[in-house]
């Protein structure tokens, strides 16, 4: 984790850094440590049409396609060309 603010007033943020930074218990449950990282893909949109149908062809599960519109940095019914790169979860 970072703390950051101008040089000048580290000071006076620095405590409160520090209870926020040492304030989390420790991880004890192993469902959550042994979870295996996604990995964001890029993909290259194959044939036109809105976000949400494109993340469909690539199987995005609908519960997450929200979050992907998001991780894009556009709406669902945004449309996308054929070329166009979108980025994906998964394989």
């Amino acid at each position: 984790m970072i703390g950051a603010t101008a040089s000048q007033t580290f000071g006076t943020y620095a405590q409160t850094f520090e209870k926020a930074m040492e304030g989390f218990n420790n991880l004890t449950d192993s469902e959550k440590i042994n979870r295996k990282p996604e990995r964001v893909r890029i993909k290259t949109v194959q044939q036109g049409g809105t976000l949400s149908s494109v993340l469909k062809y690539y199987k995005t599960p609908d519960k997450r396609l929200e979050e992907l519109a998001i991780l894009n940095g556009m709406q669902l019914t945004d449309r996308v060309e054929k070329g166009m790169l979108i980025k994906t979860i998964g394989e």
